[in-house]
């Protein structure tokens, strides 16, 4: 439901909505002044990673607690996941065990998705290490190239993260038809 709410969106809050997604050089240049209230300084992601982290984990936990010991989601979140996917409750109701529910596209998207988060680990770690020294303080600010490995790609973290897109996609089809 809430992606084809997105969808509908008139003209002018789908440019709000942009605006509250984007960040860097994908955001427009003109904006008026009440949205600039919306901008948050690289600094303050980590208050990003660290709500991501917790609500993350929670939900993983619902998860295994669901596949594990067979225990049903929460009737909060049947009703979220109602809202996002548009798929009945019942549907989100009927736990069993892990490889009752296993399947080929499942396994297939957790595998790319585990090998893109690692090249896309291994891209920025290089990235990273490109302008600090062993201590880990920034020596130089020059723009340099890197040769080998994934580097043959110009971007090689922005391919693994579209590659863990898809690999969401892999995993689960129905919810983002």
């Amino acid at each position: 439901m809430f992606h084809s709410f997105l969808m509908k969106l008139p003209r002018s809050l789908e440019h709000v909505f942009q605006d509250l997604i984007r960040y860097g050089k994908t955001k427009d240049i003109k904006r008026p002044n009440w949205q600039l209230v919306f901008d948050v300084s690289r600094r303050c992601f980590y208050h990003f990673y660290a709500v991501s982290v917790m609500w993350n984990g929670l939900l993983l936990l619902f998860s295994l607690r669901c596949v594990v010991m067979n225990e049903a989601l929460p009737d909060w979140l049947i009703d979220v996941l109602w809202c996002l996917t548009g798929r009945p409750r019942a549907a989100w109701k009927v736990p069993g065990s892990l490889f009752n529910q296993l399947t080929w596209h499942q396994v297939m998207g957790t595998l790319l998705f585990i090998w893109a988060a690692l090249l896309q680990n291994r891209s920025l770690s290089l990235l990273a290490k490109m302008s600090t020294d062993s201590s880990g303080k920034v020596e130089t600010q020059a723009h340099k190239m890197l040769c080998g490995g994934w580097f043959m790609v110009s971007c090689p973290h922005y391919l693994a993260e579209l590659l863990i897109y898809v690999a969401m996609r892999v995993f689960c089809p129905v919810i983002f038809v």
